[in-house]
């Protein structure tokens, strides 16, 4: 089984985040919480996203790259770009909108930059169901369809949350 991997580099101009593999919820609290911190010093830089290596992305780890998208959008006014060479993740991305809020390119640039693994960090009080709750909502945000696909998902999301709130 090819396990996701999320990797990270910085240079000069831009942020570089590799994710390769089959990219799942159970191994994304590390990036989120990756993402969370970056996105909280992160200065006017662009954001490239190498999904070259990808094999799968479920829709917590999409959420994860809308979230990307709309903190650039809204902070920098600039498009994050996507590099996709599979034609059935690219797929995936033009059919859930992304090509209105990212540059999707289908091969990446050459670069010699060294990439640093994004180790699992602990979510701490977040937990799981807050972690896809978030992603889930950053989805239905980026249009209409979105929102009827996954508001069900977020629903149900919601009343998990609720619940474990409820037991602290």
């Amino acid at each position: 089984m090819n396990e996701g991997k999320y990797q990270f580099a910085e240079n000069d101009s831009f942020y570089l985040i590799k994710m390769s593999g089959n990219l799942k919820y159970t191994g994304s609290g590390g990036f989120d919480t990756f993402i969370d911190n970056i996105f909280s010093k992160i200065d006017n830089k662009s954001v490239v996203i190498d999904l070259t290596e990808a094999l799968y992305l479920d829709s917590t780890n999409l959420g994860i790259l809308a979230k990307i998208a709309d903190k650039m959008l809204t902070t920098f006014d600039q498009k994050t770009t996507i590099i996709s060479s599979n034609p059935d993740i690219t797929t995936l991305l033009t059919n859930i909108g992304f090509d209105d809020y990212f540059s999707i390119l289908d091969e990446c640039p050459d670069t010699t930059t060294v990439l640093s693994d994004i180790s699992e960090m602990v979510t701490g009080n977040r937990g799981m169901a807050l972690m896809m709750l978030e992603a889930h909502k950053s989805l239905m945000d980026l249009n209409d369809e979105n929102k009827n696909v996954y508001s069900s998902v977020v629903d149900l999301l919601e009343k998990e949350v609720q619940k474990k709130t409820k037991l602290i």
